[in-house]
């Protein structure tokens, strides 16, 4: 369901064929109604079930197993939205089913389209420009590296509307990366971040803002918005409290690319996470994945950067450059033509080993599981056209 626009003539041809000949096939197949009223009786059943256990299931919710944040509204959202959705599939099987055994076509796709009414909230409801941009935008700077906050205590509107515009006067992400702010705490909407980056989300809330502070360095944060007070000496106030909200700047955040003081070795994630949470200077001193022979001064200057492609001199007696990215695998480094290992550094950021002496350092998303996938997708078609030709060749014979 991600990006449908890169194959959506494809998706919408293929879907509407489809569609047409499962319309046929029920309406041709006397019994077809019976799975459909089956599937309305399960979905039924299970909303009973639910119902009935609702107090059982709100107890295991609350029980560490939903955000904390929301352990309170567990019993009234979660199960009842439960029910609700399996009413309804039930309700919509029945229809299915009613239409199938009267072999309605009409019928059939009244209830395809009455499914798809769950993606009413879709709908655009008010246009980007209602949300004016933060007057704190111009104190964070342009492309600036943010930490928003959320509403803070009860709103007297709680709808959808006012908190996205509380979130966007609180530099969130929406809109805010539509003025070039970067967000590199927040959460990966498309999964695409690692499991180690998934751990900082995961115990950042448990820290002190000193720890707190040390990852929005390590991780280059530049600007932070919080409702409470910081606790910490390592932000600096950039506006008067607005309401509950207050900007700050993060002192000296880690550069696009820096060449550490000392880089040591962890035992494991753990004891990673302690040490950035915990180190006097977490940009300066770093701890890596494995041992790295490393040697401080080297000079470092960003030449190129996009998306997909880093390029960056590096001159001294060798040893560990980091980068602020997120580890992934896909990422090739090399000098000269010359692989050079990667490895996490500070948990989820991404470290070159580089050999001494002056090289360009190349960084880019490797294309091997792209080729990869696409030798797999071709191989898939040759085969589906060889057994549409054969299946053709047997009829022609028939």
């Amino acid at each position: 369901m991600r990006y449908p626009e890169k194959l959506l003539f494809w998706f919408a041809l293929a879907a509407s064929l489809l569609a047409g000949w499962g319309l046929e096939r029920v309406r041709e197949a006397p019994r077809a109604w019976i799975g459909a009223a089956l599937g309305a009786g399960g979905a039924l059943f299970l909303a009973v079930v639910v119902f009935l256990r609702g107090s059982r299931i709100a107890d295991w919710l609350a029980a560490g197993r939903v955000d904390p944040e929301h352990v309170a509204d567990s019993p009234q959202t979660r199960v009842g939205s439960w029910i609700l959705a399996l009413v309804l599939a039930a309700a919509l099987l029945g229809l299915a089913a009613l239409a199938a055994r009267r072999r309605s076509a009409a019928g059939l796709a009244a209830a395809q389209l009455a499914a798809l009414l769950p993606l009413a909230g879709l709908v655009m409801t008010a246009p980007v420009a209602d949300f004016a941009p933060s007057p704190w935008l111009p104190l964070a700077g342009p492309g600036a590296e943010v930490l928003p906050a959320g509403p803070s205590g009860p709103l007297s509107d709680p709808s959808y509307l006012t908190l996205v515009r509380i979130s966007a006067f609180n530099l969130g992400a929406a809109p805010g990366v539509l003025y070039g702010l970067r967000y590199p705490l927040a959460h990966d909407l498309d999964g695409l971040y690692s499991p180690l980056a998934a751990s900082v989300l995961l115990h950042l809330p448990a820290l002190d803002g000193d720890g707190r502070a040390n990852w929005m360095r390590a991780l280059g944060v530049q600007a932070v918005v919080l409702n409470e007070a910081p606790g910490t000496t390592k932000l600096q106030s950039l506006s008067a409290a607005e309401g509950a909200s207050r900007l700050f700047a993060v002192r000296d955040p880690a550069p696009p690319v820096w060449w550490p003081r000392s880089a040591v070795a962890a035992g494991s994630a753990g004891q990673a996470f302690r040490f950035v949470s915990r180190a006097p200077d977490p940009v300066a001193d770093v701890i890596a994945a494995r041992p790295v022979v490393h040697h401080p001064g080297a000079q470092v200057a960003l030449r190129a950067e996009t998306p997909d492609e880093i390029e960056i001199d590096v001159a001294g007696q060798g040893g560990l450059l980091v980068l602020r990215r997120a580890f992934q695998p896909l990422y090739t480094a090399s000098a000269e033509g010359k692989p050079l290992p990667t490895l996490p550094v500070n948990l989820s950021l991404l470290g070159v080993e580089v050999p001494p002496g002056t090289h360009r350092v190349r960084v880019a998303v490797g294309a091997g599981p792209e080729k990869l996938a696409g030798g797999v997708a071709v191989a898939a078609f040759r085969v589906a056209l060889g057994m549409a030709w054969r299946r053709d060749s047997a009829t022609d014979q028939a």
